[in-house]
């Protein structure tokens, strides 16, 4: 009886003990789930149901959407699983919350969905602003929200400004998404939150209005197929007809033969092959090689600047680019590589129209017009594309705000386009931000004329007149500079890549044509340099060359590396400081790398110059306008279509620039082979006067003087 008396007391002990321990462990769990709740996540969950709407219909959808949520829908949970639920990587540089895109559109009964970004900004208390806003790294103690607080750092990524992605009705407008979750987070007193804002252009559809094929799509289907056409029956004519003739003798065969001859794929990459750079003993083959691998160096600039505005998981790693100077130095002025061809442009358009104007008298009307036809075709073809067929090529979180934007913009300033007023004119509607270059183009070619005819009439005048002009584009941005408070210079940081239009530096100064002269007026002094120096037998010696080699590169390195002071987050700003920059810098650039070239053309082989006079590169410079021209198509449409986080490392960005520049030089060699060189020809034709029957007889046009007929919008000799 004792023992029993003694196990059943052991037994309530034990049954006392384990009921405390499972009460201990409940709490645990109460606490547990309570710290999980709201304290520990930086943003609170939205909903998804608009269930308060004053849309009636959007209303009735999301109280479907709810019950379904409640019953465990399939339909209904696809939703909810599709949208964003906690912030994952904010803390990293992840400022999109992109949920799944396809899941959500992938729901089209009972309801349909829609896919949403919401802009979300974050109230971060200012108690937590002390902390250095340039900071790299943060006290790993102290509270999250100090790296969160935004104190003004131009390079910084914004980590309280959030895209988050909600699956709703697709019945809901945007606005009614926006004033649902405002009405929301003021109910549940969602403090955290301080804004939430939804545009039209956030908001996605399975079926998507761009989607269906219009006139202008047909039109240009129909165009391209033209085109196309036209080049393989002169190309089967051309092989049938005159397989042995090697090069075609222009002005001898009919009219209508000729014409024909000049949409001939066979023929144009006669032209490609046997491209040669000498103008009257100068052999300007080291203008190729600086200009393609500029070109180049584009591209790859572009593909990195465009993955910025997109989800990239570990930003971070890219603001080294603005703090880490040894990084910086090689990437903070990639903008001079534009003003290369400006320069290369000026000194062509001098070199060349003197040259013609020894021979005989050349209308300056007829030059413009001919540059016209020259730089039109291919940007109307690009533009037309923008237009039309660039919506269709694919979809994602963001490819309503870059390339649905750049759709409408290209449909509404076309016209301006085409007049080359889109760097002053509606500036913010502008058909492909990288377009500014082309009016720049035009408006240079018009002082290149005016300055070449001077230089022929009254040499003494047109230096006067050159010299003057230098100083203008000098004073002109210098003064635009000092008196707006404005930056030394362009500034690739997250808003400008975002939205270029939103940065007043690009539209009040970066590509207008009166800020960006002064590096073609430079490259004009070195045309005409060249031009006086054409004739002559003496070259410099060895000595001399090295010398004019070790300047340009001290010029240029010191151009090209200073644009890391300005970046750097301790510069402090000067107004003076910046305007004497910002108006000099280019044109010391461009001074620096004509004397280079000045010593290359002019001087003995050296291996530089034979670096430079590369034979690919002869044909590759052909390409480089119409690369330009696409260089942006890839890399925004990857950025436009992505739906999880890009991880950048170094491995996936050559692998992405490689196949960019491969890409857009086949994309250059196809618009030059059916756009390109047909129209330049059919110009050339149209403007050649008609030949004596003894011209005909002794001076035919053959393919490998091509060039002699034309004056080009970058090199001379890829006409």
């Amino acid at each position: 009886m004792a023992n029993w008396e003694k196990k059943s007391q052991q037994l309530k002990l034990l049954t006392s003990e384990m009921v405390s321990r499972l009460a201990l462990l409940s709490l645990f769990l109460v606490s547990v789930n309570a710290s999980l709740a709201d304290p520990i996540n930086i943003l609170p969950t939205l909903p998804n149901t608009m269930i308060k709407s004053e849309n009636l219909k959007c209303q009735e959808d999301s109280l479907n959407l709810h019950l379904g949520l409640k019953n465990m829908t399939l339909w209904a949970q696809q939703m909810w699983d599709a949208s964003a639920k906690q912030a994952v990587g904010l803390l990293s540089g992840n400022r999109y919350q992109l949920g799944d895109f396809d899941e959500c559109l992938q729901v089209a009964k009972p309801i349909k969905a829609q896919y949403c970004l919401v802009d979300i900004k974050l109230d971060v208390p200012s108690q937590y602003s002390y902390v250095d806003p340039f900071a790299r790294e943060y006290d790993p103690l102290l509270p999250a929200w100090h790296k969160i607080y935004y104190g003004g750092a131009r390079f910084k990524q914004r980590l309280d400004k959030i895209k988050w992605a909600l699956c709703v009705p697709a019945s809901c407008s945007a606005m009614d998404v926006q004033s649902y979750l405002r009405s929301y987070i003021k109910e549940n007193r969602l403090d955290v939150i301080e804004n939430v804002s939804v545009y039209d252009n956030m908001c996605t559809q399975a079926q998507r209005p761009g989607d269906a094929y219009t006139t202008y799509d047909i039109a240009f289907i129909l165009l391209i197929a033209t085109l196309l056409s036209l080049t393989i029956a002169a190309t089967v004519f051309d092989y049938i007809v005159y397989p042995t003739t090697n090069v075609w003798k222009w002005n001898r065969e009919s009219k209508s033969v000729d014409l024909i001859m000049c949409f001939s794929s066979r023929r144009a990459m006669q032209s490609l092959k046997n491209k040669n750079c000498v103008v009257r003993g100068l052999d300007l083959t080291p203008l190729c090689g600086t200009t393609t691998i500029s070109m180049v160096l584009i591209i790859i600039g572009h593909r990195w600047g465009f993955r910025l505005p997109g989800p990239l998981q570990n930003y971070e790693v890219n603001e080294q680019v603005f703090y880490n100077y040894f990084i910086s130095i090689f990437t903070s002025h990639m903008d001079l590589l534009v003003d290369t061809f400006f320069a290369v442009s000026g000194a062509l358009m001098i070199l060349i129209l003197l040259d013609r104007l020894e021979t005989s008298f050349i209308n300056p009307f007829k030059v413009l017009v001919f540059k016209y036809f020259r730089l039109t075709p291919v940007y109307a073809v690009i533009i037309f594309f923008f237009a039309t067929l660039q919506y269709k090529m694919g979809s994602g979180p963001l490819w309503e705000v870059f390339i649905g934007t750049d759709k409408r913009n290209c449909q509404q300033t076309w016209w301006l386009s085409l007049l080359y007023l889109n760097n002053y004119v509606e500036t913010d509607k502008t058909c492909g931000y990288h377009t500014w270059f082309m009016p720049c183009e035009f408006h240079f070619t018009i002082i290149g004329i005016g300055l070449a005819y001077t230089l022929h009439k009254n040499p003494r005048i047109g230096m006067y007149l050159t010299s003057t002009l230098m100083a203008i584009s000098v004073a002109i941005p210098f003064a635009l500079t000092y008196i707006g408070q404005k930056p030394a210079n362009i500034q690739f940081n997250m808003d400008f890549t975002t939205n270029p239009t939103n940065d007043d530096y690009f539209m009040t100064i970066y590509i207008k044509s009166h800020t960006r002269a002064g590096p073609y007026i430079v490259g004009a002094l070195f045309g005409y340099l060249l031009y006086r120096r054409k004739k002559s037998t003496n070259k410099l010696n060895m000595t001399h060359t090295r010398i004019l080699l070790i300047i340009s590169t001290l010029i240029c390195m010191a151009s090209w590396f200073s644009g890391a002071l300005i970046y750097h987050p301790s510069y402090v700003y000067d107004p003076l400081q910046a305007a004497l920059y910002g108006s000099t810098i280019r044109s010391l650039w461009a001074a620096g790398l004509v004397i280079g070239l000045y010593a290359l053309i002019v001087g003995p082989p050296n291996f530089v110059k034979n670096m430079l006079s590369w034979k690919p590169f002869i044909p590759l410079a052909s390409l480089n306008f119409n690369a330009y021209m696409v260089n942006t198509i890839l890399p925004v449409a990857d950025t436009a279509s992505r739906r999880t986080p890009d991880h950048f490392d170094i491995r996936n960005f050559v692998t992405d620039a490689i196949s960019d520049t491969v890409m857009c030089l086949i994309a250059g060699l196809f618009l030059y082979v059916l756009v390109e060189r047909p129209f330049r020809l059919l110009i050339t034709q149209m403007f050649a006067s008609k030949l004596t029957t003894n011209q005909k007889n002794s001076d035919f046009i053959p393919q490998s003087l091509e060039s002699d007929q034309d004056f080009d919008k970058v090199l001379p000799l890829h006409r």
